[in-house]
């Protein structure tokens, strides 16, 4: 069973300077770089329709108790974003060496003359016996921190535009 995540925030840009942003490499590093990961990279490839950003982190985490056993005290991330167009993309999170992930769109749509909203839509699934529901809050947990590290640095990134 998956739990349902929805994340949004607005940037103070049109959609077209938020999708420069997001696939500028210089960007994406210091995205990776959020969150005082143990280890990062990044990549942004550009492709027909758009572009594919791999990001991955090595995180230092603190988890429950009841987490801990299957996942230590540190957890990668890569993310992939497959953008299809400068205003959506399908997002896939994979969890290194754990049984689960996520897996969604993202989308920016236009509010107003200069402000985009970003949507995350996903599905979190943890494959994990009893305890996957609350395996799965936590997973969403990590990426509300992530995306609002996100939000903080776009914010930063667009105001200096």
């Amino acid at each position: 069973m998956a739990t349902h995540y929805q994340h949004s925030f607005t940037w103070d840009a049109p959609a077209s300077a938020v999708y420069a942003m997001i696939t500028d490499p210089v960007y994406q590093e210091q995205r990776s770089q959020a969150g005082n990961p143990i280890r990062a990279e990044s990549a942004v490839t550009p492709t027909d329709n758009g572009a594919t950003i791999s990001v991955f982190r090595q995180m230092a985490i603190d988890p429950p108790a009841f987490i801990k056993s299957f996942v230590g005290d540190s957890i990668g991330i890569q993310e992939t974003q497959t953008w299809i167009s400068p205003t959506e993309a399908t997002l896939v999170v994979e969890i290194l060496k754990q049984p689960g992930g996520v897996q969604g769109t993202l989308r920016l749509r236009e509010s107003g003359a200069s402000s985009t909203v970003v949507t995350v839509d996903a599905e979190v699934a943890v494959k994990v016996p009893l305890v996957g529901g609350k395996v799965e809050g936590y997973v969403a947990s990590i990426l509300d921190r992530l995306l609002g590290k996100d939000e903080e640095l776009g914010k930063a990134w667009l105001a200096r535009s």
